[in-house]
């Protein structure tokens, strides 16, 4: 509950939300208005974009573990 929150007064912020959220985030993200997909679907679709554009690797981050120590 905490973190969704925090992550609601961030996105609240123009500002924040746009140095925030790059264009490769995606877990948690809002659709833009401009979007055809969000979430998932957008990250499988911009994974085959780069494959499309002679991509060979993918760098996989996430914080879930940060903050499950939090709880810990």
């Amino acid at each position: 509950m905490v973190q969704r929150c925090i992550l609601d007064a961030l996105v609240s912020d123009p500002k924040i939300r746009e140095d925030a959220f790059q264009p490769t985030s995606f877990g948690g993200i809002p659709k833009k208005r401009e979007a055809k997909l969000a979430g998932v679907p957008a990250a499988i679709q911009a994974v085959l974009d780069a494959i499309a554009s002679g991509g060979t690797h993918v760098i996989v981050a996430d914080i879930a573990s940060f903050f499950w120590d939090l709880y810990i």
